[in-house]
């Protein structure tokens, strides 16, 4: 009886030791996973950000079809990667480029300034804060959790 004891208890010892061995390297990668995306998603952000005020700059400068080619270029890059908040203040600009493009009535320079300042401030709100990623290791798993949101 008293080895059956040590049996059991030693298996169970085992099991448990397995299953906490387990989980704590699922958590370990999921943990690791997150700061790599995270820290590759905020460069991208960066990147976009800084593209997108170059783009603008030039359009400010020569206000010509390239410079305005070049703002909706910029501009789609920085839809794939901003919050809600930032697209909203990005479509704010995008149409008083497009406004010039096609009608050559430059914008009214407050309200254009207020709206590239109100997209400077969400963009750098977007630097500052990050939604944690979403990650699984299953197919069937990430597509519910993208779902989800």
């Amino acid at each position: 009886m008293e080895i059956l004891i040590a049996i059991l208890s030693g298996s169970i010892s085992a099991l448990v030791a397995l299953i906490g061995s387990h989980l704590m390297s699922k958590r370990s990668a999921t943990a690791q996973m997150k700061v790599a995306v995270l820290t590759s998603f905020l460069s991208a952000r960066l990147d976009a950000y800084r593209d997108f005020e170059a783009a603008i700059s030039t359009w400010s400068e020569h206000r010509d079809q390239p410079s305005c080619e070049g703002v909706y270029r910029a501009a789609n890059i920085v839809t794939l990667v901003a919050s809600e908040e930032t697209i909203t203040c990005l479509a704010k600009v995008q149409a008083a480029v497009r406004s010039f493009e096609t009608s050559g009535v430059l914008p009214d320079a407050a309200s254009f300034g207020l709206d590239k300042l109100q997209l400077q401030i969400s963009m750098h709100n977007d630097l500052l804060s990050f939604q944690s990623p979403e990650i699984s290791f299953h197919p069937t798993r990430a597509k519910r959790a993208m779902h989800k949101k």
